[in-house]
């Protein structure tokens, strides 16, 4: 009984307090700013075990008004019409799914996330009845009406995404472009499907696919105005590709190996063929001589041809005229090498090993006194790496110092061989003392005194016998 009464107390002290004070009793939370005069009217919005109705909100705050008066509890920032006009279009939208209150006291606070999915379908294509203020200006958009859903989507303002497929099939490119179209003559001649050459995706980068247009039509039906002038494109039909890759116009990439199973070189080239007596005797098959992937530069391969004929089948004009060359065959190659005509590289040591220098400079040999007794061996004394500069080094045998710059008779008095010398035209030596010194030394050869003694300086004489020579011979 008593927990009873207890019970009927509790809920008759609550009722009272409800009644007397239901905004500290019941309230969530501060009112927003502009409803602090119904702060404890609670009444005045909710309806008890109904909620809020919408019917109430619109009240004291009537759709068509919203934004453009001061009616009300309300106060907006500004007049505003496409304010009143998206609240007109939530006519049969509770007020609650977009606004809220008791969250203090800043507005902000009483607005929820807004979703364009609230707006009726009519409405949402009608984006300018809240944007237009936003509105592109350009002339483009100036010539289309409200429906911006027609081309962009609507989910939200920025980034207004685009989607040419899905307005192309309703419009040509032209329709929102013209301006932008370019003016030359190729494009004033072709009509307005901008597709049947162009990717439509978006205006640029306008990317062009040949093999999509090539099986409708030839090069020369867009680029005739930049078709070569030249004799042998002139001559040409219209069908590049038969010569040329097709990808792009610039660069004309061309590949002889595609078209020479057809045509000759000089059924393209004959203008240009060289007009010298070697290139007239010869045939159209230049391929048979030169490489063929383009015309310059016309690398050539003697290896190639030189195993049918002689250097002189081609070059017997530019054959050397001197006797040397008159007295010699046809065989260039036993002598020069014959990558090219021209430098005609010439190897001593190839030749050399056949006969003597003489064999082939015999004219140009030396008609001096010493040159005329000594035979055809030029190697004893030279280098034979080339006719000219003909080097001699005396010094590798005997260095002519001092009293030794003398003629070469007084050492060499044999003329038929200038290996052969003496030391005793100037020396005074006698035959047994000379043995009986050299004796002492250990040495037993006095033929080849230059063994030892390679200068005038006994210093920088050799060493024979294990001891060096240090006086004069005299």
């Amino acid at each position: 009984m008593q927990s009873r009464t207890a019970l009927f107390g509790t809920t008759l002290l609550a009722a009272a307090l409800i009644i007397a004070s239901p905004r500290l009793s019941l309230s969530p939370g501060p009112m927003t700013r502009g409803h602090e005069d119904i702060a404890n009217d609670c009444l005045g919005c909710h309806t008890p075990l109904r909620g809020l109705p919408t019917a109430r909100c619109v009240s004291c705050h009537p759709l068509d008004s919203i934004g453009t008066s001061r009616r009300g509890v309300l106060r907006p920032t500004g007049a505003d019409t496409a304010l009143a006009g998206m609240h007109n279009a939530f006519a049969q939208t509770d007020c609650l799914e977009c606004h809220s209150d008791h969250a203090g006291p800043d507005p902000a606070n009483a607005t929820r996330e807004f979703s364009h999915e609230a707006l009726s379908s009519d409405f949402r294509q009608r984006c300018t009845t809240c944007h237009d203020g936003n509105r592109p200006v350009d002339d483009l958009h100036r010539q289309m009406g409200d429906d911006c859903g027609g081309c962009h989507t609507t989910t939200e303002w920025k980034p207004a995404t685009f989607d040419h497929q899905k307005v192309a099939t309703r419009r040509t490119c032209t329709a929102c472009h013209e301006q932008k179209r370019p003016a030359d003559e190729l494009h004033r001649q072709v009509g307005d499907d901008c597709g049947g050459c162009h990717t439509t995706t978006e205006w640029k980068p306008a990317t062009f696919d040949h093999q999509k247009v090539a099986t409708r039509r030839t090069c020369t039906a867009c680029h005739e105005q930049k078709r070569p002038v030249d004799d042998l494109h002139r001559q040409m039909g219209d069908d590049c590709g038969a010569c040329h890759t097709t990808t792009e116009w610039k660069p004309a990439t061309f590949e002889h190996q595609k078209v020479a199973s057809r045509r000759t070189c000089t059924a393209c080239h004959e203008q240009k063929r060289p007009a010298d007596e070697l290139h007239r005797q010869v045939g159209d098959d230049c391929g048979a001589c030169h490489t063929t992937t383009e015309w310059k530069p016309a690398t050539f391969d003697h290896q190639k041809f030189g195993m049918r004929q002689g250097c002189t089948g081609c070059h017997e004009r530019k054959r050397p005229t001197d006797e040397l060359h008159r007295q010699v065959g046809d065989d260039c190659g036993a002598c020069h090498t014959t990558t090219a005509w021209k430098p005609a590289t010439f190897e001593h040591q190839k030749f050399g090993m056949r006969q003597g220098c003489t064999g082939c400079h015999e004219r140009k040999r030396p008609t001096d006194e010493l040159h005329r007794p000594v035979g055809g061996d030029c190697g004893a004394c030279h280098t034979t790496s080339a006719w000219k500069p003909a080097t001699f080094e005396h010094n590798q045998y005997f260095v002519l110092d001092r009293d030794h710059r003398t003629t070469c008779r007084t050492c060499h008095t044999e003329t038929a061989s200038y290996k052969s010398y003496t030391c005793y035209g100037c020396h005074e030596h006698t035959e047994s003392r000379m043995i009986a010194k050299h004796r002492e030394e250990g040495v037993s050869n006095l033929r080849d005194c230059v063994r030892c003694h390679r200068s005038a300086d006994e210093h920088e004489g050799g060493r024979e016998g294990g001891r060096e020579h240090h006086e004069d011979d005299d």
